[in-house]
């Protein structure tokens, strides 16, 4: 009995310890009915910028790496046989087949980031779906990247019912 309480709490602190993070989704149809998608509110200017200095022989090193979740998203989709446009309107025949995501990014207390990424119609602005994702990696930009990631996946990956 002492062993497997032992191995009981081994795997207990094992799965405590674990890096996955929470992902919820909310879908009401599914994106994969669409083909054009559309990024409304991510424009390359925004940067997630690394700024984890280290100090060397007294000096003082800073490193800036810096991601673009737009690049992040766009990677993703078009894996996945998206066409993305960058004016929703530009040829009208297109709406009717056309998706518009929203992405938002809130740094927590805890210095998680939460990802939240919705998808629209672009016909009627309807609710198709969404995601939220928390992660904590060890930089900003691999942060921003698992959540966008594992955010994707859940839509991408869940059939309607």
């Amino acid at each position: 009995m002492n062993k497997t309480f032992y191995y009981s709490a081994i795997l207990i602190l094992i799965s405590a310890c674990s890096s996955k993070q929470p992902v919820s989704y909310n879908i009401q149809d599914d994106v994969r009915r669409y083909k054009y998608i559309h990024i409304a509110n991510l424009m390359s200017s925004h940067p997630i910028v690394d700024t984890n200095g280290t100090h060397m022989s007294g000096e003082y090193y800073s490193p800036e790496v810096t991601s673009d979740p737009r690049s992040i998203i766009t990677e993703v989709l078009e894996n996945e046989g998206f066409e993305l446009i960058q004016d929703v309107y530009q040829r009208l025949e297109r709406i009717p087949e056309t998706l518009i995501l929203n992405y938002e990014s809130y740094r927590k207390s805890n210095g998680k980031i939460e990802v939240k990424i919705t998808f629209v119609t672009a016909a009627t602005k309807s609710f198709v779906c969404s995601c939220n994702s928390l992660a904590k990696e060890t930089t900003d930009t691999k942060t921003v990247q698992k959540a966008i990631q594992s955010c994707m996946k859940s839509i991408l990956s869940k059939p309607i019912e």
